[in-house]
């Protein structure tokens, strides 16, 4: 979902439920949760990589 607007006809969010998508920072709530889940992974992956 992240990567979409890098792929010819795929877009950011469905266009069918942009009424329907609740907004928190500016952004809907699955770019919100997508953006929260990569960066704990991204912070596990160094964390797990210092501790070597």
């Amino acid at each position: 979902m992240l990567f979409a607007p890098l792929f010819p006809g795929t877009a950011w969010h469905d266009p069918e439920f942009v009424d329907l998508d609740p907004m928190f920072l500016g952004m809907s709530a699955q770019k919100l949760v997508a953006l929260i889940v990569c960066t704990l992974l991204l912070c596990g992956c160094i964390f797990a990589y210092a501790r070597r």
